[in-house]
């Protein structure tokens, strides 16, 4: 997601290839009023702009606290401990960190593309959230172990010990789904010695054995060989969730050679947290508890329904029950439902409940903005809305008598011309697209452009156009690039915030032509 223009540069920022821990200084330029988000009525919440500078105390915050990993600093500080590069760092805390926190006063949600942080309770959707690259908090992290402020002194003591008991489960859960085959042909062989009472004894003994080099060299090279027989026959295993590659790369770090960080911190410092609105969006997009549910929920908002009657069809589609790590995939989270509504719980976090009818307005503006279902999720069910109208379509033809000659069918290339020019009037008119185009960076207006390419696919009710754009992919990413490459440039010089430059450029050529005084007071 997002290259490197979407990163707001730092003084202190450094060049990541180096590895150089450097300070990270943020600075957020003010954005336009219009680039704000506005607050829709569903979220029921205040929304604070994010064109304020952040304390560094707020960053080190979210790096410390943030990210919904159990024991996750100490999941870092092993990674640190190995030397590993900037890069390798970035992509380590890709995974650690994920979905959102809130902090203080600040939101955090994490993306493919960094950290984005924003004054407030909500960060995601932010147009004018700051963006912290990964390699950079990796940076600051850096920092912050070398000064003894990232973990606690317990924390950098066990970090090593940490990462061999996680290792250790891994090669615990997969030695136990051996296939009867691959008992009989002795695979892992050093892995039988260790007997216990179950799997806490078992794994305690396997990561006491980690610590051995000799017992490690002889796990990789019986691993090793394993491996390579399971590329070949999968049977070798009754289930098949393990991922062989990332056991082999962890059996091969327990071997780098480490460094050590020292901390006076026998805790690290803390703020009050909450849940963020977008951990409860991204949990109600979830859908009730029910196979199907989302799928249920989704078609039933995009009918026309009064408020009450999408509160009684919420309440009878969740019933009463609830599940864990609801919020952000954290351990210590969970979601209720029962008659009264939703109620959310997250380690540290006061409550929140909602009742049905805010949950239904939540809703309804997640299914009108597009975020609601995934971008998979919407073109699958694009298509089966689709297939559902053509069926209907062909039984009504079916009943018509046949004529005796038939009209030529045009050609793909003759529909992509025909309905070309529809699609670009629509998303031409298309407030929100307008909006991005305006006052936002060309990325996000693609995003915000696709979105409106097919919203005026499906509001056409053409089932041909409609056919066509959800069963042909070459017809639909042609009708994306060509429409969006056509409207965003005349759509950004015509909508986009005058600039002192374009004042001072019209300014300069007036030399008495109405015309380029014209352009001065546009």
């Amino acid at each position: 997601m997002g290259g490197a223009d979407e990163h707001l540069q730092s003084p202190g920022r450094g060049n990541p290839d180096g590895g150089a821990y450097q300070q990270l200084t943020l600075n957020l330029f003010l954005s336009e009023a219009e680039q704000i988000q506005s607050i829709d009525e569903a979220e029921n919440v205040a929304h604070t702009s994010s064109a304020f500078s952040f304390a560094q105390n707020d960053i080190d915050h979210v790096l410390r606290l943030g990210g919904n990993t159990d024991r996750q600093r100490e999941r870092v500080v092993a990674a640190f401990e190995k030397q590993k590069t900037t890069a390798e760092i970035a992509e380590i805390l890709k995974t650690l960190y994920h979905g959102g926190n809130g902090l203080g006063s600040v939101s955090a949600w994490y993306a493919e593309d960094g950290i984005h942080l924003s004054h407030g309770k909500s960060v995601r959707y932010d147009r004018s959230a700051q963006v912290i690259s990964w390699e950079s908090a990796a940076e600051r992290i850096g920092e912050l172990l070398e000064s003894g402020q990232f973990a606690s002194n317990v924390e950098l003591t066990e970090a090593a010990g940490y990462e061999r008991s996680l290792l250790s489960e891994k090669l615990w859960h997969l030695y136990h789904d051996f296939s009867e085959e691959a008992r009989e042909a002795g695979y892992l062989s050093c892995l039988s010695e260790i007997k216990g009472n179950g799997f806490p004894e078992e794994t305690r003994r396997l990561t006491e054995q980690l610590s051995d080099p000799a017992f490690r060299q002889t796990l990789k090279e019986e691993y090793a060989a394993f491996w390579t027989a399971y590329q070949q026959d999968r049977d070798l295993l009754r289930f098949h969730y393990h991922r062989p590659r990332e056991i082999w790369e962890n059996l091969k770090d327990l071997d780098l050679p480490r460094r050590t960080f020292s901390s006076d911190l026998s805790q690290v410092p803390t703020v009050q947290r909450f849940i963020t609105e977008d951990e409860i969006d991204a949990a109600i997009t979830g859908g009730s508890s029910f196979a199907g549910g989302k799928g249920r929920i989704y078609a039933f908002f995009m009918e026309n329904h009064t408020d009450k009657e999408k509160v009684r069809f919420l309440k009878d589609e969740y019933g009463i029950g609830g599940r864990s790590h609801a919020l952000s995939g954290a351990t210590h989270s969970g979601e209720d439902h029962d008659g009264k509504g939703l109620h959310y719980k997250k380690q540290d976090c006061p409550d929140v409940h909602l009742n049905w009818e805010n949950v239904a307005k939540r809703i309804t503006s997640l299914v009108q903005k597009g975020r609601y279902l995934t971008e998979q999720e919407q073109a699958q069910y694009d298509k089966i809305q689709a297939e559902k109208e053509l069926a209907e379509e062909d039984a009504i033809q079916a009943q018509q008598p046949e004529v005796e000659e038939e009209t030529p069918k045009p050609t793909l290339r003759e529909q992509f011309e025909q309905y070309k020019p529809v699609v670009t009037a629509a998303i031409s008119e298309d407030a929100a697209y307008r909006n991005a185009c305006g006052h936002s960076d060309r990325e996000n207006a693609v995003i915000e452009g696709n979105a409106a390419v097919r919203r005026a696919v499906l509001g056409s009710k053409d089932m041909e156009l409609i056919r066509l754009y959800s069963d042909i992919p070459e017809f639909r990413q042609r009708l994306h690039r060509e429409v969006i490459d056509e409207t965003y440039p005349k759509l950004h010089e015509l909508l986009r915030p005058l600039s002192q430059e374009d004042i001072d450029t019209a300014l300069c050529a007036w030399n008495g032509n109405i015309e380029s005084k014209h352009a001065v007071v546009r």
